[in-house]
């Protein structure tokens, strides 16, 4: 059986810097609440309204490009990580 991490544990665990999330209301809040910010990565259309939430009007979170038409670029994902990680604000 593969090894397996409980979801609601990666916000609060010491060495995650970020993480990318379908953001699902948990999520959302569990970011709120340690201050970490997180990859938008939706699975289902009605999650964007938690991305207005936190990318659009606390601005707290970076969106993942091209999720809309099915397509995230691995290189993308990379730059994402980085802007996040090394952001200041």
């Amino acid at each position: 059986m593969p090894n397996t991490v409980p979801q609601q544990d990666v916000p609060f665990h010491l060495t995650t810097d970020t993480f990318v999330t379908h953001y699902g209301w948990n999520l959302v809040q569990n970011g709120i609440i340690t201050g970490m910010p997180m990859l938008y990565w939706p699975l289902y259309v009605e999650l964007t309204i938690n991305k207005v939430l936190k990318v659009e009007y606390m601005g707290i979170d970076v969106e993942m490009e091209g999720w809309l038409v099915g397509l995230v670029i691995p290189e993308d994902g990379e730059l994402k990580v980085r802007l996040v990680i090394e952001s200041e604000h």
